[in-house]
């Protein structure tokens, strides 16, 4: 199961259930003497600036269609792109979580409901804990932890499923009543699938990262 933070700054399980304008300095005309002998060299020049200003034009508007073809390859290709595949492990332990501790004999009861930072995995069940109140370490198994959720906009990190292993960003806390359990929606904090946003995630799935 996992524990949602009381913190006031923190998620609380009863919330929520499911023209860029650019400014062109107006150009005073070059003053030049002009004999009338030169009325056709000046004809010329009128003509060949609007020559070249159509060109830019032209220029321009192949720019901006070459782009929205290129936009147009990136979401045919982000549209084909398969989500990894959905792969559910029994440990999900893994180094820089915040876990709580839930197993009222440790320590005659001293740890329990206590908070700590796992440090290292042992036999992939098994994780030392340092706890934030005391400092102590301790190693324990998985059985004997709980997940912590943190707030909205902190950071999260996947426990199984297809992104597995990846760091995160909780976006919302989704309690559907259709559904059995509260699910969240994260969108990924790194790596090939930096800023897919995936949702009903379960909640267990997800932890708090330090």
């Amino acid at each position: 199961g996992g524990d949602v933070e009381e913190d006031k700054k923190e998620l609380k399980r009863d919330e929520k259930r499911g023209e860029l304008k650019m400014n062109i300095a107006a150009r005073k005309p070059i003053e030049r003497n002009v004999t009338i002998g030169s009325t056709a060299v000046f004809d010329n020049a009128k003509a060949t600036g609007k020559k070249r200003k159509k060109m830019q034009q032209k220029k321009s508007a192949l720019e901006e269609l070459m782009e929205e073809q290129e936009r147009e390859k990136k979401r045919k290709k982000d549209a084909k792109r398969k989500r990894p595949k959905d792969v559910r492990k029994e440990n999900w332990l893994f180094k820089g979580l915040v876990v709580k501790c839930i197993n009222k004999r440790v320590g005659g009861g001293a740890y329990y409901k206590k908070k700590g930072v796992v440090k290292r995995i042992h036999n992939k069940f098994e994780g030392e804990v340092k706890m934030n109140d005391s400092g102590d370490v301790l190693r324990l198994d998985q059985e004997h932890l709980e997940t912590v959720i943190p707030g909205i906009g902190k950071p999260v990190l996947v426990l199984n499923g297809g992104f597995r292993g990846y760091e995160a960003e909780l976006l919302s806390l989704d309690d559907d009543p259709k559904k059995d359990e509260p699910t969240v929606t994260v969108k990924i904090a790194a790596g090939e699938w930096e800023g897919e946003v995936v949702k009903d995630v379960a909640l267990e799935d997800v932890c708090k990262l330090k």
